[in-house]
């Protein structure tokens, strides 16, 4: 049992070991580097979670329009929740695209 569980820790740190020493020879300055980091933040984490959560917005909205059953004030509490929706969704994306235009203006951001 005890050489099994070495065995399973041996193999993690053999792959490591032979994968480190081409992330770390790349020729890139610390900026390239810098912005290649930020740039993956934005793109695998940021984008994701604000695609689900426009995504449960609208959710959200269609419920509220479901469950308005025709009374004026629940069906005007749903028109707004979809107004600020739209306009939350808005702001993400000119948000997402007005850091790619200073990144491109300031000249650390290349397409």
């Amino acid at each position: 049992m005890q050489k099994k569980i070495h065995k399973l820790i041996y193999l993690p740190v053999f792959l490591i070991t032979l994968m480190a020493p081409p992330l770390f020879s790349q020729a890139a300055t610390p900026g390239e580097w810098f912005n290649s980091i930020i740039n993956n933040i934005i793109n695998i984490v940021a984008w994701p979670i604000f695609v689900g959560a426009a995504v449960l917005m609208f959710m959200w909205v269609g419920l509220l329009f479901l469950m308005a059953n025709g009374e004026p004030g629940k069906i005007e509490a749903a028109r707004k929740a979809l107004i600020w929706a739209v306009i939350g969704v808005i702001v993400g994306i000119l948000s997402f695209y007005m850091i790619k235009s200073i990144g491109l203006l300031i000249g650390t951001y290349t397409p």
